[in-house]
């Protein structure tokens, strides 16, 4: 059984050699914990999925604006 390993720069350059939207944060987007409980303490970790969630919001937003003006959006 073969595994690969990849990082996080290796993805991010392959969604952006295929022409995909990458919507970042501001640093990995993830929290940590084992349980509910346990992430609900990371609060560095719901700070940087906040701002992602914002990004995100943004995006579809733009893309429905561009979409409703006439601007053709189109996936690969």
């Amino acid at each position: 059984m073969k595994v690969l390993l990849v990082n996080g720069s290796q993805l991010n350059k392959y969604f952006s050699l295929s022409e995909m939207s990458v919507i970042s944060s501001r640093y990995w987007n993830m929290v940590h914990g084992h349980t509910p409980e346990d992430v609900k303490q990371d609060l560095e970790g719901l700070q940087i999925m906040r701002i992602l969630g914002r990004n995100m919001a943004w995006f579809l937003k733009c893309k429905e604006a561009g979409i409703k003006a006439g601007v053709p959006f189109q996936f690969c």
